[in-house]
């Protein structure tokens, strides 16, 4: 959560606080009145201690200070399931009734018909902070929250997030003409969607992040990704809306309508305030390079220019609503008047990654397993970190040229390795007897290797990659045990 000292007590007082609400039909009390305080539950994100936890914990801490205890907001972090559609889950639980409020990433709103919010996401549209704030601070806010009333919803406020850049695994993505035939993952929306098909890239969704099915991300510098960013190409800004269905809002007194208003216009405020600064993340994630495939680059004016021209489509799309059209032209008006930060990414540019070379073979395809015991990982490594980290049993299922892996422990339950993904996957090719297999944070692995004849594989290490020599000894150390396939 970043947030600056002086909020540190108001957001470490800012606890979800129990009662209950009235949502599914039930009807608000009067703020003091004889039924006791008012409890609004309120839809929030599961990723406790995020930016946007942050954020909701300050809005609850600030409608409870306002009101004196008597409106409370208690955040549901379980309203949505973990999956592709987790965002859409939390706008739904709003739009339905099932919650009273709701703090949902503005992006979603435009796959559940809501356009009013879609210039938010025009492409090379908002490319600094300083016009982010701008825009969401002043009428324009207000106009784009308005459109919300046709999901049956008030929009309280616009809480800004980081500026989303493109992160490139095999090669930076400068111009134009490298975004073609890129698989690229980013967030859900109509307007990002069409810019990918703009560029003639797809866009996937889901947690296979292995830069070789995907070649590519849009992300902020906070990532962690190995890639190679493209600094001063902003794609778009992440946004979260501050909302509140539209039948709870009638339900409440003009007092209540007030607190709720500059609870929500105070959070906002801190939003603007402790936003990332993009320099100062750069900078952070350049620190972080040195030895690594990850770095920073910088297109060329032309190549800028050709971005924006490939968007184009995007925009005659958008501009046939009236409403989203006149944002557009409101927020370009604006731009000049607003003074862009001088403070300049910086450029590291990533090592080069060895590609991936051979064929796409079936010759390999099976289901193995292996296990990394205790004593064993401690021959190649004693650092009791190490053991723990990769201690387990391993089943690697290879089909084609992509293999998927899971780490269990022997009880079947997932090992807590913050390495490891559940359901990781990646690509490998065969040249003669190597096998060149993708990793998710660096150079690939190649391996040699052979068949026994009941179809174990035995292997050899070639090149460690990213895996270091440690593991990759202990991963070839021992046979890979055909169990299927």
């Amino acid at each position: 959560m970043r947030v600056t000292a002086r909020h540190t007590a108001v957001l470490a007082s800012a606890l979800a606080v129990g009662g209950c609400g009235f949502g599914g039909g039930g009807g608000a009390t009067k703020a003091g009145g004889p039924s006791g305080p008012v409890t609004l539950q309120m839809a929030s994100t599961d990723d406790l201690g995020s930016r946007t936890d942050g954020y909701a914990r300050n809005f609850a801490a600030r409608v409870q200070e306002l009101s004196e205890g008597r409106l409370r907001i208690k955040l549901r972090p379980d309203a949505g399931k973990v999956g592709g559609d987790y965002e859409l889950q939390l706008a739904r639980t709003v739009t339905s009734g099932e919650f009273e409020m709701g703090i949902i990433p503005s992006h979603t709103w435009d796959l559940l018909g809501v356009t009013s919010l879609r210039a938010l996401n025009a492409p090379f549209l908002i490319t600094n902070q300083a016009l982010l704030a701008d825009v969401i601070s002043s009428e324009l806010g207000t106009t784009m929250l308005s459109g919300l009333d046709r999901a049956g919803l008030v929009g309280l406020a616009l809480l800004p997030g980081p500026l989303v850049h493109p992160f490139g695994f095999d090669q930076p993505l400068l111009g134009a003409e490298d975004y073609r035939g890129k698989v690229v993952w980013g967030i859900e929306s109509q307007t990002t969607e069409a810019l990918w098909h703009a560029l003639g890239a797809r866009s996937v969704r889901g947690q296979a992040l292995d830069r070789d099915l995907q070649r590519g991300l849009a992300f902020p510098f906070e990532s962690g990704a190995e890639a190679t960013v493209t600094a001063n190409v902003t794609l778009y800004p992440q946004l979260d809306s501050l909302v509140i269905g539209a039948r709870t809002y009638k339900r409440l007194d003009d007092h209540q309508r007030a607190i709720l208003r500059q609870a929500a216009a105070d959070t906002r405020a801190l939003a603007i305030e402790t936003i990332p600064n993009d320099a100062l993340k750069a900078r952070e994630f350049c620190a972080g390079a040195p030895g690594t495939l990850r770095g920073t680059v910088r297109a060329s004016a032309a190549q800028v220019a050709g971005l924006e021209a490939a968007a184009a489509p995007v925009y005659t799309a958008l501009e046939r609503d009236p409403l989203t059209r006149s944002v557009i032209a409101r927020i370009r008006a604006r731009a000049p008047e607003v003074p862009a930060p001088t403070d300049p990414t910086p450029s590291c540019p990533a090592e080069r990654m060895t590609p991936i070379t051979g064929k796409a073979s079936s010759a390999l395809d099976g289901v193995y397993r292996f296990e990394l015991t205790d004593p064993q990982i401690r021959t190649e490594a004693p650092d009791p970190e190490f053991v723990k980290e990769f201690h387990g049993i391993y089943t690697y299922t290879l089909s084609g040229g992509r293999y998927c892996y899971e780490q269990k422990m022997p009880d079947g339950r997932t090992y807590p390795n913050p390495n490891y993904t559940p359901g990781a996957c990646g690509i490998y090719r065969l040249s003669g007897d190597r096998i060149m297999m993708s990793t998710r944070t660096g150079e690939p692995v190649t391996l040699r290797w052979s068949r026994a004849t009941n179809g174990d594989l035995r292997l050899k290490v070639a090149s460690s990659g990213a895996w270091g020599p440690a593991l990759a000894n202990l991963v070839a150390g021992e046979p890979w045990q055909r169990i299927g396939g």
